[in-house]
């Protein structure tokens, strides 16, 4: 039974057992020795004996076990949260039979979301391919391989993902998406390749864990956190017992920074984190609303709007696009003919194959 797969090297759960129980495991693997590593932090020495006393064990102890990770830094410097496993396998669903199931991890190693897509598989005995570092040019080739069947990752990854795949893929039943906003573009386009799959689109974070489920980019808050979560002036509020580690508020509430638009009296979407924001000349701008403005371009896959630091603006607003048939002129005239606000123009477009400057798999605000 294969429980990991990494650059084309197979582990298998017996294998993961007498790794867990060795002193020190020689392991090459970055993702693999990185959960091997949390396990042996979480397990506190006990000999494990099986892949099912490992499970038990979690779930038996999952209110007292906690583990550290690093957020991820994208709006603003990273942290260290400390991690409860209730809080990580909340949502774990637990299968009455074997499913077969073959998770595609598009996160990194150490990210929150890792560790989800992590323990579904490990607690119901499946199988990970790690996908986060791939060749995306290679895509095909992989996907081709091991009929993935349930995929995760942030919307920037699966819209790489798409402009490289060329054939269609029916294995694929389930995408989950997270840590970004996702467009519901995005969400019609994968169907060309992906035509079995579901959708889910979750919103978490490293401080309070998976809270919200949705299958389109619009949310509501479900009856059992009415009382614990909460919209105040534009932005996502949590109370504090749904944390993984209590961070410094003024009362009960912990400020997410996420701002959302109401659609209707129940319905919203998240626009922008409050902190995700650029000075440009005197002016506070969004990266996402000028990506949804160059999206509308005939031509353009995908955008990526970012600030670089500059003496006498503050920042110079940048954007790499992907596309066919596109020019930063085409763009820059497309832009203007929307008669969009000049300091929303990017000052410098390049037209990539591929994004540089992503972090844990989300789109850097500032380089």
């Amino acid at each position: 039974m294969i429980f990991w797969i990494e650059e084309g090297v197979e582990v298998s759960y017996d294998q993961l057992i007498e790794d867990l129980n060795k002193d020190n495991p020689i392991v090459e693997l970055s993702g693999y020795k990185y959960f091997l590593t949390l396990l042996k932090e979480l397990s506190q020495g006990q000999i494990i004996t099986s892949i099912e006393s490992l499970i038990q064990y979690l779930i038996d102890n999952k209110h007292i076990l906690n583990f550290h990770i690093q957020t991820s830094g994208t709006t603003s410097i990273p942290k260290l949260i400390k991690v409860k496993v209730s809080n990580c396998i909340r949502y774990v669903k637990k299968s009455k039979e074997e499913c077969n199931r073959i998770w595609g991890m598009g996160y990194p190693h150490g990210s929150f979301a890792s560790t989800q897509v992590f323990f579904q598989s490990l607690m119901n005995k499946e199988t990970i391919i790690y996908l986060f570092g791939i060749n995306f040019k290679n895509s095909d080739q992989v996907f081709s391989k091991y009929k993935i069947t349930n995929l995760s990752f942030t919307p920037t990854f699966l819209s790489m993902l798409l402009i490289n795949l060329k054939k269609e893929y029916k294995s694929i039943l389930k995408i989950t998406t997270g840590g970004e906003k996702m467009k519901n573009t995005l969400i019609g386009s994968f169907k060309k390749t992906f035509p079995s799959a579901e959708y889910i689109n979750i919103y978490a974070s490293t401080e309070t864990g998976s809270l919200l489920y949705s299958k389109t980019e619009y949310f509501s808050i479900p009856e059992k956190y009415i009382s614990l979560l909460k919209i105040e002036n534009g932005t996502l509020r949590v109370h504090k017992s749904l944390l993984n580690e209590v961070e410094k508020t003024n009362d009960d509430w912990y400020d997410t920074n996420d701002s959302v638009e109401f659609v209707d009296k129940k319905q919203f979407k998240f626009v922008s984190r409050s902190n995700g924001y650029l000075n440009t000349g005197g002016f506070r701008v969004s990266p996402s609303q000028i990506e949804e403005k160059i999206m509308c371009i005939e031509g353009v896959k995908d955008v990526h709007v970012y600030g670089k630091s500059n003496s006498l603006l503050g920042n110079i607003i940048c954007a790499d696009v992907i596309g066919e048939g596109i020019s930063s002129k085409i763009i820059k005239t497309e832009l203007a003919k929307q008669s969009i606000e000049k300091q929303l123009i990017p000052q410098i477009i390049r037209i990539v194959d591929l994004f540089e400057h992503v972090s844990n798999g989300k789109k850097k605000i500032m380089i």
